[in-house]
This record gives structure tokens, C-alpha cells and sequence, in this order.
């Protein structure tokens, strides 16, 4: 997103917590209107301040994408509680300080067609349907489609666009495999979800469903059938398998956590 935007000539804002991969983005990003700042935004006090710079310097937002996530690969007996914390703070609270800072300017904003600013919740087709192993990343995701639609009963004003999609080639689920995955529940390309995300915000789309179908799939089996039926659903697909990948992997895969 920060790529094709800074291609358009947008001024993008790009927040990560992690000082090595801003260095490696403004490597591959070579655009003078990309601007990268290190910011923790699982922290409250660190999303007010990095706000209070980017306002000062740039007076205005008019969108903000939330996509910031911590997988933690381990059960919910398996995490202390510190790292359920941490998740939770990385995937949902963030959520609710970049909104709370970046509200009014983006209430000022009329980008398209009359209506205030744009914002993005990346969240997932794991929100609507929950798996065994990921209890943090299923509850932030579940949380994040709460949120957003909140927000979009209160402030229909604006644009809130949510995004559930299935997994994406990142490094989030890098060498994932389940069953049918060739070719009938394929893994995302992540240029393919990119440009279906600024096809949305560009056309107002306030849900964005990849691959539309199959999750629809699941989430009709799930408040038709009782969850022993979705049990079974996600067992003939392979699910429960594709999702122990993260735990064999053992280690935590931190996705960039930034803002646009």
C-alpha cells in the first residue's frame, strides 16, 4: 500500500516499531513522499506524541489503515500473560488509539465525494470464524470487526472499510499449507489483496471479503450450523493443520505495525 501510494504521488505516513524494517522499506521504497517515523503503537503515550509530529508537519489526514499484528504463536495455556497482553495491545488496542488521535482530522478531511476521511481495519476471516491455536489473534481480530462497525453506526460520516481476508503470502504465514490449497482455497498473493484494498477505499467499500466466496462459506456454516458442524468443516479443509505451522515454527512473526 505505502508502494503504490507513493507511485500516486499520496503523501504516506508509514509507523513501524522495528528500526531495521523502516530501513529495509525505504530501500525498496525509494519516494520522496513516503515518510517513515518508529513508533510503538501497541503504547498509548507513543501513538499521542508520533500523532501530535505528523499533524504539526502535515496538517491533515485523510486516511488511516490500521494493519499493525502480533502473532503469537502459542495457545492460550501456553502464553503468559504478558504475551497475551502484548498481542492484544499490538492487534486491537492500537486500533483504538490511532482512531482516537487522528479522529477529528479526518472528520475534516473530504477526500471523496463529499464524505470525511477514510479508515482501514485489517482484520480477518479468523475474526468471523474462530480456529483452535490462535485464541489472542482470533479475539483482536473478532474485536476489530466490533470496533469498526461501531464506529461506522456513530460516525457514518466517514468511510470504514473492514478487511477480512483468508491468509496472505506474507511473512505473517510464510510456507503455511493446508489441504485444497492449489486449487480451491489458495493462498493470497499480497499484491493481489493491495490492490483490492485501494480499489476499495477508492469506491467506499465498507466490507472487503478475500476470497468473497469461501469465506462467506464459513461464516454461513457457522450461524446456520451448530460449532460442531463448523468443526468438522474446518477439519475436511485442513485448517487445524495449516494453523500448527506457527507453533512448529516457534517464534513470534511481527508484521509492520503502521498507519497511512
Amino acid at each position: 500500500i505505502n508502494a503504490e501510494y507513493g507511485e500516486k504521488g499520496v503523501t504516506v505516513i508509514v509507523w513501524d516499531n522495528d528500526k531495521e524494517r523502516i530501513e529495509r522499506m525505504q530501500q525498496a521504497i525509494r519516494s520522496d513522499c513516503v515518510h517513515y517515523y518508529e513508533v510503538d503503537v501497541s503504547s498509548s503515550k507513543s501513538v499521542d506524541k508520533a500523532g501530535d509530529v505528523v499533524l504539526e508537519r502535515f496538517q491533515q489526514l485523510d486516511i488511516l489503515v490500521n494493519n499493525a499484528v502480533l502473532a503469537n504463536p502459542y495457545d492460550l495455556e501456553e502464553s503468559s500473560y504478558e504475551e497475551l497482553t502484548q498481542a492484544l495491545h499490538v492487534n486491537l488496542i492500537s486500533h483504538l488509539w490511532t482512531i482516537k488521535k487522528f479522529l477529528p482530522s479526518l472528520r475534516a478531511s473530504r477526500p471523496f465525494n463529499g464524505l470525511s476521511g477514510t479508515v482501514v481495519g485489517m482484520s480477518s476471516v479468523l475474526g468471523s470464524v474462530g480456529t483452535g491455536g490462535l485464541q489472542t489473534y482470533c479475539t483482536s481480530k473478532a474485536g476489530i470487526i466490533g470496533l469498526m462497525e461501531s464506529l461506522y453506526m456513530q460516525h457514518p460520516d466517514l468511510h470504514w472499510c473492514i478487511v477480512t481476508p483468508f491468509l496472505i503470502n506474507t511473512a505473517l504465514f510464510r510456507g503455511m499449507r493446508h489441504k485444497f490449497m492449489d486449487y480451491i482455497y489458495p493462498i493470497l498473493d499480497k499484491h493481489y489483496v493491495v490492490d483490492k484494498i485501494i480499489y476499495a477505499i477508492e469506491t467506499q467499500q465498507t466490507c472487503l471479503t478475500l476470497p468473497w466466496a469461501w469465506n462467506y462459506v464459513f461464516v454461513v456454516v457457522k450461524n446456520i450450523f451448530p460449532l460442531s458442524i463448523m468443526k468438522l468443516v474446518q477439519d475436511f479443509f485442513g485448517v487445524p493443520v495449516a494453523f500448527k505451522f506457527i507453533h512448529r515454527r516457534g517464534e513470534r512473526a511481527l508484521d509492520s505495525s503502521s498507519t497511512e
